[in-house]
């Protein structure tokens, strides 16, 4: 049995997670349950978030015929293939220039683009901002202030009894 790749082994996008993770760190940041306290032991969810979802998902580049049948993934392949191709073009053209003056400084581009990989990596982009967009979604979702508490923060609106709960220190 075969298995298919995962997102996870293809592509996964550090910039992002760790800018992600840097702003979940920070303290008292808008309505949001770590603005009540400063932690001690905060963990950054984003990271965990992007590695489970890329864990789950299987990579475009197994279901990359799919992909190309349909006509607007197909369209922006092919603009983005033909933006691909100018730029490796003019990489291969200085990389033959430099080979014939002995430049060695020079890398060469590597295998010409392909509307496969073009394909590919536009699905694994937009797999990656679906990502962000259902967090944000979903904080904002759970953290929102309702209408007629419209001004405060979420937890003003709340009965002082439900704040202050006392703690439990015996479970039975």
């Amino acid at each position: 049995m075969k298995t298919r790749k995962k997102l996870i082994e293809v592509a996964l996008p550090l910039e992002a997670i760790n800018k992600a993770s840097a702003h979940e760190k920070q303290p008292g940041i808008g309505a949001h349950p770590r603005g009540l306290h400063l932690w001690w032991a905060r963990r950054p969810l984003a990271a965990a978030r992007a590695v489970i979802f890329a864990q789950m998902v299987d990579d475009p580049s197994t279901y990359v015929d799919t992909l190309v049948r349909d006509p607007a993934t197909q369209r922006a392949a092919t603009r983005e293939l033909k933006t691909r191709r100018d730029l490796w073009e003019r990489r291969k053209a200085e990389y033959d220039e430099a080979q014939r003056t002995g430049d060695t400084t020079i890398k060469e581009p590597g295998p010409e683009p392909i509307l496969e990989d073009c394909a590919a990596d536009l699905e694994r982009q937009r797999l990656f901002r679906l990502s962000t967009q259902s967090r944000a979604r979903a904080s904002v979702t759970r953290f929102s202030v309702s209408k007629k508490s419209a001004g405060k923060t979420w937890w003003s609106s709340m009965p002082s009894s439900f704040i202050s709960l006392p703690v439990m220190t015996d479970c039975v």
